[in-house]
């Protein structure tokens, strides 16, 4: 029972008779569930009644609806027989059809004062017996209403399930008799065509409730409107009807059957069913599509990993847009240094650029530390003027090649701003890390449900603005061995913290590890590569390490010289016999 509100109670029933003396309404008295009525004619209440009186209330409330019901049905039966008896079957010369046309669909006219065609009169037919059941009016130009029962397809009465080879539906009664008009004039004959009782969108439950009869035809056409909520409706029944049957008439030169009748003759009409195209769910290819989108795909270019990592283009062939790269190591092992190699990298190697979503650095930091790696300098260890920092910083960010988020202070969401960097012309982005992303825009949801999100909509992303997406991705506190992944320990995939779409949405995943404990200056600075997963490729397994030089901060593909001394440290410093340290 439908609940209004009206101060702190409820409706229990409306449109029952007033019963406050000197009211004459009949329908707008409503109770409250607290007992109390209100008459909306008078703008009176009355106080809460017993319950008694509150059942003989809505018992009355019931008999009355009842009745009223009767009444329509009555006033409905009445009005059919004098439609069917009093109006004549006349044809609409005004839209070019001709009265055997509206005397097979049986529709009728009537007349105004002045001799002139004011109203229409479309039957809709028993399912069961075959026999009128509602008339649908329309007085002209365009307002509509309706007497009986008018729930199934005009014209169906006349086509037998199966009775013809081709169905052609349309939006409106005019439409299908424009059409039968159309073909009447080549072939002398009818062939089966109906039209939808409500319009296209208002009609689904009625195409539902026909399903049968309309899928007995061995092809379905649906010729609606030319509109957006013509073809949208359309789109719906096709799906109800089934990919195998239906056909669809798009791009249509007028509005809807009927005018391209009145503007263009019955062949156009015939034309536009002819040529009707054969509808499959958006996305699904046909072979023409599908030859297109395999030679841009072939021809899709790969950049190659920077030298000082060559080894990862044995396995995954470079890098290309379209995809999701995930990076994966223990705290401190160097996931942002090895992306800041391929940012450089690219810059100076591409005419691309590059968008940088860092969500553990301020964009000054991120900034400074990209130039400290195009000049090979260690700024922990020297100290570098922005004088000296400012043609570095030129080059890199020049013509904003390389655009960083502020996130800090940025507005909207930071899926939004990604794909706002990708319309920028970001042709790579990168993201570090996604652990932290999720946390900022979780909202108190389920933590795996919201990545699965994340990474379903990062990869729609980079498929449909065709971008490379770089993920920095943290790990579970332990790897499997029990071992902390800071002694060294080569990350799984199933070390990834968090959901598991992280690994199943990522087209590569790349492991590496550093024995950040280790005694011996050059294992400690030795990276162990790993290609978890390549869906290029297929190619995974472990890759010849690489090594990170602390005096140039760079990564090289050799050990670095500086390792060579055991009495010189990882950090430039040399100790003399007595233990006191001196910088090289």
């Amino acid at each position: 029972m439908e609940k209004r509100e009206r101060g702190s109670s409820s409706i229990v029933s409306g449109n029952l008779p007033c019963p406050i003396e000197g009211c004459k309404s009949s329908d707008a008295y409503a109770l409250y569930d607290d007992g109390h009525g209100y008459c909306f004619s008078c703008e009176r209440s009355t106080q809460p009644k017993s319950k008694k009186e509150n059942e003989e209330v809505l018992e009355l409330s019931k008999k009355n609806k009842e009745d009223k019901k009767k009444i329509k049905s009555f006033a409905d039966a009445q009005a059919i027989k004098e439609i069917k008896e009093e109006y004549q079957c006349r044809g609409f010369i005004e839209r070019l059809i001709k009265k055997n046309i509206a005397e097979f669909y049986d529709c009728r006219v009537s007349f105004n004062e002045a001799g002139d065609i004011d109203t229409h009169y479309y039957p809709y037919h028993s399912a069961k017996s075959g026999v009128i059941s509602g008339y649908k009016c329309r007085k002209l130009p365009k307002k509509f209403w309706s007497h009986g029962n008018v729930d199934n397809l005009f014209g169906q009465a006349h086509f037998p399930a199966g009775s013809g080879r081709k169905l052609i539906i349309t939006e409106g009664e005019l439409d299908a008799m424009a059409i039968a008009q159309a073909n009447y004039e080549r072939y002398e004959r009818f062939y089966p065509v109906v039209s939808l009782p409500k319009g296209a969108k208002a009609s689904e439950q009625d195409v539902i409730n026909n399903l049968s009869w309309i899928r007995s035809f061995n092809e379905v056409v649906l010729f609606y409107d030319d509109d957006e909520k013509g073809q949208e409706a359309a789109k719906d029944h096709a799906r109800i009807i089934g990919i195998d049957k239906c056909k669809i008439v798009m791009n249509c030169p007028e509005k809807d059957a009927s005018a391209l009748l009145l503007k263009e003759g019955p062949e156009a009409v015939r034309q536009a069913v002819w040529e009707a195209e054969e509808w499959t769910p958006a996305n699904i290819m046909d072979m023409e599509e599908l030859w297109e989108e395999m030679v841009s795909f072939s021809a899709k270019e790969s950049i190659p990993y920077p030298t000082c990592m060559g080894q990862l283009n044995s396995k995954l062939k470079g890098r290309r847009t379209g995809e999701i790269t995930t990076w994966i190591s223990g705290t401190g092992a160097g996931k942002t240094t090895l992306i800041r190699e391929i940012i450089n990298y690219t810059r100076e190697n591409t005419e691309d650029s590059v968008g940088i979503i860092a969500l553990e650095e301020n964009p000054g930091e991120t900034a400074r530390k990209l130039c400290a790696v195009y000049m090979s300098k260690n700024l922990a260890e020297e100290d570098v003027t922005a004088e000296e920092m400012k043609p570095a910083f030129d080059f890199l960010f020049k013509e904003n090649r390389i655009r960083i988020l502020n996130h800090f202070d940025s507005e909207g969401s930071l899926m939004s701003t990604m794909e706002h960097m990708a319309l920028m012309g970001c042709k790579w982005i990168v993201l570090d890390h996604i652990t932290l992303f999720a946390a900022e825009t979780s909202d108190g949801r389920n933590e795996n449900a919201h990545v699965d999100k994340i990474m379903n909509d990062m990869r729609r992303l980079v498929k449909q603005r065709d971008v490379h997406l770089d993920i920095v991705s943290q790990l579970r506190k332990m790897g499997d061995s029990g071992k902390s992944f800071e002694d060294g320990v080569m990350p799984t995939l199933d070390d990834i913290k968090g959901s598991g779409s992280i690994k199943q949405c990522s087209w590569n995943v790349i492991g590496f590890a550093r024995n950040l404990n280790a005694e011996n200056d050059l294992e400690r600075n030795t990276i162990k590569l790993a290609v978890l997963k390549c869906r290029l490729s297929g190619l995974t397994g472990p890759l010849p390490p690489v090594y990170y030089s602390y005096a140039t901060n760079r990564i090289l593909r050799e050990a670095p010289d500086e390792y060579s001394d055991p009495e010189v440290s990882n950090y430039g410093i040399k100790r003399d016999v007595n233990g006191d340290i001196s910088k090289l």
